[in-house]
């Protein structure tokens, strides 16, 4: 009997899990775990991704997470009324002001799902077929907010690319309460798989109902100055030779296309590709992906790769790891004395600036990409053409490799230069935004 039990139990386990997976998990390059005092962003683990497990875990009680929507888009939305210091009364007033403002503008009423949060709280969440761009997400959320007169600090929108929502169906490790979903009388719903019966609002009559709704100029620049936001902070990063990898293997796992596009697109932005360019190559790339591991309509995704590619460049988002790393940059004493070795005070320029540039971004093998743009700004020489006569200066000097002409590909070349890490006589700072040659102006190099 015991064993008919423990059986029932993982088939309804299994199932709430597959449940999960189709409403609310679409990223899972990290996730948030509570404690008994406060919530942690898994980015700080030695393994932060989102696995089934770690799922189950949670299912099972053994532990409490939460969920990161994907960037730029979700395909679900959470009305998070946290007001701890108002009664039960008021609350649930507010919640049903809310779903009422809902179902005026056109959503059924078996489309608004009700969790309990289990410290005085309510999630009310609506799910969708297909993603939805989070900005139009933000105008109905914005909308609903001024229709009922409420402040965001009452009730906050979630989830986004850099703030979670705890997933139902476990205890809250501060009062030891269930997460659960309840009725439109706030009662606990006890079907254990009622999760799984959860159909999804078809995105499209939602994005009319949104396409209706009526702002002033005012309330939709403040819906975009905090839709800017949302993405300024950087995700777990995915190392270099993970995401050459991800490049030559492609989707393997469903969900991780937005995370692919913009690691893909961070190593792009580095070998020196232009917005133009990127967004093509992230196009090529998904020409010949597996269908079965994402979901959202091939011109949707190509949407995406333009907004990923636009937010790389307006925030400034660079790709890191021990491989890519601004800051302290050793200068050995046989490097310097090649930099002297060049008369023209032009080529020790630029053979300094590509010779920290291999320091930040070069392989294994000690080959990187740079375009001339890149050069032309980090040398302080002003124009192509005079960068393609030092560079010829440094070829047949023997001090620089051109390992591969991008000329064909259209981008940018791939170089090879001898690095030493002994005898270090300088150690310079360095910062991203630096132009190279100016952070070695005192050493008497020019």
């Amino acid at each position: 009997m015991k064993g008919g039990e423990y059986l029932d139990k993982d088939k309804i386990i299994n199932q709430q899990l597959e449940a999960i997976k189709r409403l609310y998990i679409y990223y899972r390059q990290q996730y948030i775990k509570q404690t008994k005092t406060s919530w942690v962003n898994s980015s700080s683990f030695k393994y932060p991704k989102l696995t089934d497990n770690k799922i189950i875990k949670h299912l099972q009680g053994i532990e409490t997470i939460g969920c990161f929507a994907s960037p730029f888009s979700s395909k679900f939305l959470v009305f998070d009324v946290d007001m701890k210091e108002a009664s039960e009364n008021n609350r649930r007033i507010i919640v049903n002001n809310i779903i009422k403002e809902l179902t005026n503008l056109g959503i059924g009423r078996q489309y608004i799902h009700l969790v309990y949060s289990g410290n005085k709280g309510y999630h009310i969440t609506m799910f969708f077929d297909q993603f939805i761009d989070e900005y139009k997400l933000k105008v109905l959320y914005s909308f609903i907010l001024i229709k009922t007169n409420l402040p965001e600090k009452q009730v906050e929108y979630r989830a986004t690319f850099t703030q979670g929502i705890k997933l139902p169906l476990s205890y809250h490790l501060k009062t030891n309460e269930f997460c659960c979903f309840v009725d439109e009388n706030f009662n606990k719903i006890e079907d254990k798989l009622y999760i799984d019966k959860i159909i999804p609002f078809d995105n499209l009559i939602l994005q009319d109902y949104i396409d209706g709704i009526k702002l002033t100029k005012r309330q939709i620049d403040d819906i975009a100055k905090k839709e800017g936001r949302v993405n300024t902070k950087t995700t777990n990063q995915m190392k270099i030779r993970e995401i050459k990898q991800l490049e030559k293997d492609g989707l393997k796992e469903v969900s991780t296309r937005n995370t692919a596009m913009i690691e893909l697109g961070k190593l792009y932005k580095r070998q020196g590709f232009n917005e133009y360019q990127i967004v093509e190559k992230l196009n090529e790339w998904m020409s010949w992906q597996d269908s079965s591991k994402y979901t959202t309509k091939l011109e949707d995704c190509h949407k995406e790769n333009q907004k990923i590619t636009k937010w790389l460049f307006k925030k400034n988002i660079v790709l890191s790891d021990s491989n890519l790393r601004y800051g302290k940059i050793p200068i050995a004493k046989s490097e310097v004395e090649r930099i002297k070795s060049f008369r023209n005070k032009n080529t020790r320029k630029l053979f300094t600036t590509i010779l920290i540039h291999a320091k930040i971004t070069s392989d294994e093998n000690n080959q990187f990409y740079m375009s001339h743009e890149q050069m032309i700004r980090h040398s302080g020489n002003k124009s192509s053409n005079t960068i393609t006569r030092l560079l010829k200066e440094l070829y047949d000097s023997g001090e620089l490799t051109l390992v591969s002409s991008g000329v064909e590909t259209r981008s940018p070349n791939i170089y090879s230069i001898n690095m030493s890490n002994r005898y270090i006589e300088y150690s310079i700072d360095v910062c991203e935004n630096d132009a190279y040659y100016t952070t070695v102006n005192d050493l008497g190099l020019w």
